[in-house]
């Protein structure tokens, strides 16, 4: 079975189209972040909703439902979630306010930021093998018995796994197909669909295979400029439809 894993689509319908249009069939994922920073957040709501995804509470859903967390975001993020506000409908917010921080089953887990902590939505960064977040990560996909945590919130794709007792962690910058180890444990982070920030401007995703054991990682090229001239026109800063032009 295919595992379609998607992250941080903020509110980019055109890059979340063209996934979808991408991917074929498989049973989807939205690891959180569906709105914030792009101009089209109650659209995405609505192309998930109508979806048969499982999908996982982010920092900008959660902001959504409780306004005092606005103090966590800086001020790019606080102008997009206000705009964000304005363009969700009741039943989105009460759609919203179901979705879980975590969600697993006898294969694999999954949250928006790092698995412990998941209501906290604590970043694993990119090559921090010293995280406390990242042992402390391990140490709950040990004691719940599973071997793969998937995530997102860095809009960074790549993967942590234990090699000769160590964390490392790979990139996955480029497209390319993984075998991974079935005795590994791996925590991989899908990048993000609507707001790369890995200098690839196209959408990014995961297919993950389980019977083949595989992960694979695929960009696809969408109307960005499209997206991007939708954000200018809704009058919020230049700096969120700029960076979705450059992937970063």
């Amino acid at each position: 079975m295919k595992h379609i894993m998607l992250s941080d689509i903020h509110g980019n319908l055109e890059a979340l189209t063209a996934v979808l249009e991408d991917c074929g069939p498989g049973q989807l994922y939205v690891l959180g972040d569906i709105i914030g920073y792009g101009a089209d957040p109650g659209k995405c709501v609505k192309r998930i909703r109508q979806s048969e995804a499982i999908v996982i509470r982010g920092n900008h859903e959660q902001v959504q439902l409780d306004w005092n967390e606005l103090k966590h975001f800086n001020p790019l993020a606080r102008e997009s979630a206000e705009y964000t506000r304005t363009r969700l409908s009741p039943a989105d917010h009460d759609w919203l306010s179901q979705l879980p921080y975590e969600w697993s089953d006898d294969a694999i887990y999954l949250s928006h930021g790092s698995p412990y902590g998941a209501q906290r939505f604590y970043y694993l960064m990119p090559g921090d093998v010293r995280s406390p977040y990242l042992t402390l990560s391990l140490s709950k996909l040990e004691r719940l018995g599973l071997g793969l945590a998937f995530h997102g919130h860095t809009h960074i794709p790549g993967y942590f796994f234990i090699k000769d007792g160590r964390p490392v962690f790979l990139s996955l910058a480029e497209d390319t197909v993984v075998k991974l180890d079935s005795k590994a444990r791996y925590l991989i982070n899908c990048g993000s669909v609507g707001q790369p920030r890995n200098h690839n401007p196209k959408a990014q995703y995961l297919i993950y295979d389980d019977e083949t054991f595989t992960l694979e990682k695929r960009s696809v090229a969408y109307d960005a400029a499209l997206a991007a001239e939708k954000i200018r026109s809704a009058g919020l800063p230049s700096p969120l439809w700029e960076r979705i032009l450059q992937g970063i």
